[in-house]
């Protein structure tokens, strides 16, 4: 169990107090080194490791996110999506590129619509719609370790990291709605995709959380 005092986490956010998210970063991860959360932490089919750390009453999270090319090197099949609640992203280290979308009228598509679910096992679902859009690169912006970054309700984007060092940011999600996240692929697609909730293995993540302690 985390000593975390995350209502406090939280305020840091709503205020933007880098610094001492910053601080509150190092002792989570010391935490994590101590703390039995290795049942916890999962693949993401967006090419990143995650976990939830906290779950406030409103549904409304803090979650870690963490790349490393060494323990988990993928090309996603759809990384163009949108969001449900705010993302509030706090880069601990590395860097972070957020390519931004916007909906063309067009009379055609350039991607395939998908919609998002999960079953009760925590499995991940994407159901092809009808439904296609064109969409076109709008702004792209790369955030490095110390800054913090927002992606609104609805926007459509997608992430990725620069270079191979390890990344890792602290994501606090925010006023979340009952819309439900849509996702873009381009090319041929199935109908239904099934991404499969898979836990790291304890020594990956052992190896994840020694390199993230040497970062200061």
């Amino acid at each position: 169990m985390l000593n975390t005092d995350f209502e406090h986490l939280r305020e840091l956010y709503l205020s933007l107090d880098r610094p001492n998210i910053r601080k509150e970063v190092i002792e989570i991860v010391k935490g994590l080194k101590k703390d039995d959360h290795y049942n916890q932490i999962f693949y993401h089919p967006l090419g990143f490791i995650y976990t939830t750390l906290h779950t406030f009453p409103n549904e409304e999270t803090i979650r870690l996110h963490v790349w490393s090319k060494k323990h988990y090197d993928i090309e996603p099949r759809l990384d163009i999506h949108n969001h449900y609640y705010r993302v509030n992203s706090y880069v601990f280290s590395g860097c972070v590129v957020n390519q931004l979308y916007k909906v063309h009228h067009e009379n055609h598509s350039n991607v395939t619509q998908y919609k998002g679910s999960y079953t009760n096992d925590g499995d991940r679902v994407l159901t092809k719609t009808n439904d296609g859009l064109f969409v076109i690169e709008d702004v792209e912006s790369i955030h490095c370790a110390g800054e913090l970054y927002s992606i609104g309700h609805d926007q459509i984007h997608s992430g990725g990291v620069v270079g191979n060092d390890l990344t890792c940011t602290l994501v606090y999600t925010q006023d979340p709605g009952e819309k439900i996240p849509l996702v873009f692929g381009k090319g041929d697609l199935p109908e239904v995709l099934n991404f499969k909730q898979v836990l790291v293995p304890k020594g990956d993540v052992e190896s994840i959380i020694k390199e993230l302690s040497k970062v200061s």
